[in-house]
């Protein structure tokens, strides 16, 4: 939609589209192949111990789109679904621009992988396949866009040039994410995201059965995954936690946001992690860890607070704050939501425009 609000878009080549603002002749379907249609017939524990989806979705995907590739111009793709495309675009001259949402590939498979092994998890944070083939997209590109400069200093430290990667921190819904009343007294901590070891709630729920607040209550916004299964079952009964699940609508993940005290988002590894700014954009303060991405829009003592990863103790120490200064939700909310709405999509979409006009 960026590309769209610019008047840059030529065509968007996708296995599915929702409603949205970029018209319908634009978005060309790509059907599904028989080689991602296999996935159905094999166990799900299967395809993600031996990242399978990625296998035969992404690169079926992959595979597909690039048959209706338009000459020229400038070809923009997701990390992981599109080497074979950047091939057969690069051959009619097109200029290459990549989106990688997360760290470098070695870098997230380091820091996942060790979560996952010290949590006794036996599948794989990344199949070998997977990471070469998002690094040869990564070098096959002319510019790698990134969502933060946490995620550009680790394609920095693995050997990417610096001058063709470009920061744009993802934006917010700021209509669609709004300020409003807390119902009620409860002092309560949100999280919201996929409940995995990569997101980091199990230094949270330690955390939170150490301090055994009282009268306090801790929300998992979010689908749980395999490799949280082992980890969630040794909090079973705590009290005050809420596991929540999946939110599908917006407007209920917003009033759900607006029911905590602070949202905390202590991840291992993550580029961005949009749920930070869409919690800010309803006047919620957040307390982050610093693998984190958003840390880019955190002012530290004003909008929110970002912890060093993995540390329980400093998790702790700001919840208490919250809950020992009960003014600070309105005054760092008020500041949180002023943050968001200097970061949306249409801001986002400026700093697109500039990477193309580089390439163009």
């Amino acid at each position: 939609m960026a590309a769209h609000r610019q008047g840059r878009l030529g065509k968007v080549y996708v296995p599915s589209a929702a409603e949205c603002q970029v018209p319908p002749e634009l978005i060309r379907i790509v059907p599904e192949t028989r080689m991602a249609a296999m996935r159905t017939r094999i166990p799900y524990r299967f395809r993600a111990r031996f990242s399978l989806d990625m296998l035969l979705v992404d690169n079926g995907h992959d595979l597909a789109a690039r048959r209706f590739l338009t000459p020229g111009g400038i070809f923009h793709g997701w990390t992981n679904q599109t080497l074979f495309s950047f091939r057969r675009a690069a051959k009619t001259g097109a200029r290459l621009v990549l989106e990688r949402p997360n760290t470098h590939p070695l870098e997230m498979s380091a820091l996942v992988g060790a979560e996952q092994r010290k949590y006794g998890f036996k599948g794989r944070s990344a199949a070998p396949f997977e990471i070469r083939k998002a690094i040869r997209e990564i070098e096959m590109a002319d510019r790698v866009v990134v969502c933060s400069e946490f995620a550009k200093q680790s394609l920095v430290k693995h050997g990417v040039p610096e001058s063709k990667v470009r920061v744009i921190n993802y934006g917010v819904d700021t209509e669609a994410f709004t300020p409003g009343p807390k119902r009620d007294g409860v002092f309560r901590v949100v999280y919201c995201g996929m409940v995995c070891l990569r997101k980091g709630p199990q230094y949270l729920l330690q955390a939170w059965k150490e301090m055994a607040l009282k009268d306090a209550e801790l929300w998992l916004l979010g689908v749980v995954l395999n490799d949280a299964v082992g980890m969630l079952k040794q909090y079973e009964g705590l009290p005050g936690l809420k596991i929540v699940g999946h939110v599908d609508s917006r407007p209920e993940l917003a009033e759900l946001y607006r029911q905590g005290t602070l949202f905390v988002f202590p991840s291992v590894e993550d580029g961005f992690g949009m749920v930070v700014t869409e919690a800010m954009a309803c006047g919620v303060p957040v307390v982050i860890s610093d693998n984190t991405g958003a840390r880019d829009v955190v002012e530290e003592g004003v909008n929110g607070f970002v912890v060093p990863t993995r540390d329980v103790e400093a998790i702790k120490e700001r919840i208490l704050l919250f809950r020992d200064n009960p003014g600070l939700r309105e005054t760092m909310g008020q500041a949180a939501r002023e943050t968001a709405l200097n970061n949306t999509w249409y801001h986002y979409s400026d700093k697109l425009a500039k990477v193309y006009d580089e390439l163009s």
